[in-house]
């Protein structure tokens, strides 16, 4: 849940206190299941604020009606109340639209990634069976002799290769704690850096 949220649970947490402490006043601390009942209610009824606001924050027109209830308003306070909520709620409007920016961009940008992981598995596929196939045919062109030491000379290449790779993943490790070197799809390696030439 990102800060904006939080401001707006802890602010509706606030108007729930607020509620509560109204009735408290109204009804004494020894109000019994009947003042509970009656807390309740009002929590509900400030829930219902919120939801009437949806992503922009309290309805500035029931939530003046709460503090003039409660606080015996007058009709000039009454109306200021209520263009101090409006305005506050220009606020909650800005931030609700940038969070739907933000969430429609990173979707967008997910799908991106996606389509291009994809591709990078994709011409990682290609080129292990090329590989394969060039040497295949490397070693059709060799005698017995030449093919026993070529298969030797890839037998170190690979290893030597798993190796490589092995510490390049690691370092990935060490230097990006908490991520893996890819996100399960494609070859890691493509998101490597080069061996640093000797």
């Amino acid at each position: 849940m990102n800060k904006t949220s939080w401001r707006a649970l802890a602010a509706c947490a606030a108007l729930f206190a607020l509620c509560a402490g109204a009735f408290a006043q109204d009804q004494g601390s020894d109000a019994g299941p009947g003042g509970e009942a009656a807390k309740q209610a009002m929590i509900k009824k400030a829930a219902e604020m919120y939801r009437k606001g949806g992503d922009e924050g309290p309805d500035p027109a029931s939530e003046t009606e709460h503090y003039a209830r409660n606080l015996s308003l007058t009709e000039q306070q009454r109306a200021d109340v209520l263009k101090i909520l409006e305005d506050r709620r220009k606020i909650f409007r800005e931030s609700a639209k940038v969070r739907r920016e933000f969430k429609e961009e990173t979707e967008k940008l997910h799908q991106r990634i996606l389509a291009m992981n994809e591709k990078v598995r994709q011409a990682g596929v290609r080129i292990d069976a090329k590989q394969k196939q060039a040497l295949g045919q490397i070693r059709a062109l060799l005698t017995k002799d030449q093919q026993s030491r070529f298969d030797m000379m890839e037998k170190e290449r690979a290893r030597m290769e798993a190796e490589f790779r092995e510490r390049q993943i690691e370092n990935y490790r060490r230097e990006h704690p908490g991520e893996g070197p890819h996100d399960g799809q494609g070859d890691p390696m493509q998101h490597l850096p080069e061996e640093p030439k000797q």
